[in-house]
């Protein structure tokens, strides 16, 4: 599901409206949190776009070919990059670690960069998390920022 086109002619106030009006499926404390953390990195690379970029974003985002969907994805110039939550409840046992291990290798297969958070990250190290965001997009868009 789309959730917003990020460009420099779109005002602050539309970008983190867009994306915070998008509600999580599970709507849990940190995926609301993450939701927020990316809205901030989000707006603050989309400053400093060149005329005519654009960035995708999405939630709960089916990859084409692939068998999975991904919590949120950002897209530019054909490169999507994925973020995935992971709490205890569905990735804390043996089973759910191999999965993710193969899910992440088959994305990787696939062209799809992806970043996994832990809920604790997400609730106790926020600061780290929405640096590490804006990181992670200003790389993505490298040569296209004015």
């Amino acid at each position: 599901m789309e959730i917003l086109r990020i460009s420099n002619d779109r005002t602050l106030r539309e970008l983190g409206g867009a994306i915070l009006r998008y509600q999580p499926p599970s709507g849990s404390l940190p995926e609301r949190r993450f939701k927020w953390l990316l809205a901030a990195a989000l707006m603050h690379v989309g400053m400093f776009l060149k005329d005519g970029v654009v960035l995708l974003v999405f939630g709960e985002h089916e990859l084409p070919g692939l068998p999975y969907r991904l919590d949120y994805a950002v897209e530019f110039g054909g490169e999507v990059i994925g973020f995935e939550i992971d709490g205890l409840a569905f990735h804390g046992d043996q089973g759910a670690f191999a999965r993710d291990r193969k899910r992440d290798r088959d994305l990787a297969l696939g062209g799809v960069e992806t970043y996994r958070y832990t809920a604790n990250e997400i609730t106790y190290q926020w600061p780290a998390v929405q640096d590490e965001l804006r990181d992670i997009l200003f790389g993505l868009v490298g040569d296209s920022l004015a």
